[in-house]
């Protein structure tokens, strides 16, 4: 079930979530049924002894301990005087006593007699390799999301260096951080990653997957709209991902061109005429009273003419306005 909903709601944070819960659940699990098997072990009729042929008196136990002479003696249920105590309360001493051996600490109750020893022995071993285990696990997904910060942090310390030696200014290294900083998030989002992971996978299964992802995008337009079935998976294992930052000029006045681009998120300024102009970023007010100047946001596509003509002209310039795929 929970591997079923991983696959539903996909994100980095929402897997590391979903495996925190899955390993927290599993020791619950374990825990509880710990405490299920000790508590059938307490039950007076599973071993007889000299000082637990009738139930105790509480008065006359030491306090906080038992109420048996030794080390030896009945089941725990008797021997803590804990037999007549209600369903529940016999439940949470016995989960107490289970997590006492998940996590090393006071067990807070001591095993009668042989069957609660070796029981206790065997749930020891068996905790310190189910723990020693599920602790690597956390640990190495935890290394994992500070490997990506460190290597992140240190691609970010060596631009900054390489900018300033090189006199970058400073509006244009702000440029390269805020695109730096999309990058990674696009990254853990699996964006940037996904045609390194489609590498991956066979021939076949890559192409569905490309067609997969691709096909809403570019049916958009009413040529690949109304493309044969047949045709359109060999149009969308065409299409490459390419990611632009804020400012970035996808595409300028008077330039050729012979693709044609389709806008899968953010938002681009698309300026007709100047190409001085257009390489501008305006502000609302500005497109506003700008007939030439307007906003396309995602999804839509632009230069589809220079896919029917042999030769295409740009009239417009344009200009991301947010990060754009």
């Amino acid at each position: 079930l929970l591997s079923s909903v991983e696959d539903a709601l996909f994100t980095p944070a929402l897997l590391l979530t979903m495996k925190l819960s899955k390993v927290m659940m599993a020791i619950f699990l374990l825990t509880h049924w710990t405490a299920c098997a000790w508590g059938w072990l307490g039950h007076p009729d599973r071993h007889q002894s000299t000082f637990g042929s009738e139930p105790h008196e509480i008065s006359t136990c030491e306090p906080g301990g038992s109420c048996e002479p030794g080390i030896t003696g009945s089941p725990w249920l008797r021997r803590y005087a804990l037999e007549l105590e209600p369903v529940i309360d016999q439940y949470l001493f016995s989960l107490r006593f289970a997590t006492g051996i998940f996590t090393g600490s006071d067990f807070g109750l001591q095993p009668g007699f042989w069957g609660e020893r070796a029981f206790v022995v065997f749930a020891m071993f068996a905790s310190f390799i189910f723990l020693s285990t599920t602790v690597s696990k956390i640990v190495v997904m935890f290394n994992q999301i500070a490997q990506e910060n460190n290597e992140h942090e240190e691609l970010m310390v060596q631009f900054k260096d390489f900018m300033s030696k090189g006199g970058v200014p400073f509006a244009v290294q702000q440029k390269v951080r805020r695109y730096l900083e999309y990058q990674y998030k696009a990254r853990r989002e699996l964006q940037a990653r996904r045609f390194e992971m489609l590498d991956k996978l066979s021939p076949w299964l890559r192409k569905e997957v490309t067609v997969h992802i691709n096909r809403h995008i570019l049916t958009q337009h009413p040529f690949f709209r109304e493309m044969p079935e047949y045709l359109l998976p060999h149009a969308c294992i065409i299409a490459v991902s390419v990611l632009c930052a804020p400012g970035d000029v996808v595409l300028q006045t008077g330039q050729k061109k012979e693709t044609m681009y389709f806008v899968a998120r953010g938002k681009l300024q698309v300026t007709v005429g100047s190409c001085e102009k257009g390489s501008i970023m305006l502000d609302d007010e500005e497109l506003n009273n700008d007939e030439r100047a307007q906003v396309m946001p995602a999804p839509g596509f632009f230069c589809a003419d220079a896919l029917f003509q042999d030769s295409w002209t740009s009239p417009y310039t344009v200009m991301c306005r947010t990060h754009v795929e």
